[in-house]
């Protein structure tokens, strides 16, 4: 009897591990997670969101993916100028930052440039991509 209750016990915790496996990786879209492909992300964008009447909700979506999907440090600001540090790295040098000016609709993050021509600019979301002409790492 209690075999077979601990074998129902084993049995329901793999189910929920597959089930919750399974619905995290539907959750987030190719489109960020195809990133991990991508590996010289040595140029800093800025990236301009479109702005429209379910915009707010859609930019959410997006800066969620960033976070949850490729594993990006999210820093809200209404400044233009940063001088932070996050684990003792210059925010606007810290490849993992995507440094957001909300008031504006934009953010900062470091990709490659490869995928911002063939994902990220592509995305619905995003109004256009453009190197940051102020900060690259050779």
């Amino acid at each position: 009897m209690k075999s077979q209750s601990l074998s129902q016990f084993f049995f329901s915790v793999l189910l929920f591990t597959i089930l919750t496996t399974s619905v995290l990786s539907i959750t987030c879209p190719p489109e960020y997670t195809d990133e991990v492909n991508y590996t010289n992300a040595k140029t800093r964008y800025i990236v301009s969101l479109k702005k429209s009447e379910q915009s707010s909700s859609d930019v959410e979506t997006h800066f969620a993916y960033l976070r949850d999907c490729m594993n990006r440090i999210l820093v809200y600001s209404s400044q233009v100028d940063y001088h932070g540090t996050i684990n003792d790295t210059i925010i606007s040098e810290n490849q993992k930052v995507i440094y957001i000016l909300k008031t504006v609709n934009i953010y900062y993050g470091w990709f490659d440039p490869n995928y911002v021509v063939e994902r990220l600019s592509k995305l619905e979301i995003v109004n256009s991509a453009e190197k940051d002409q102020k900060v690259s790492i050779n």
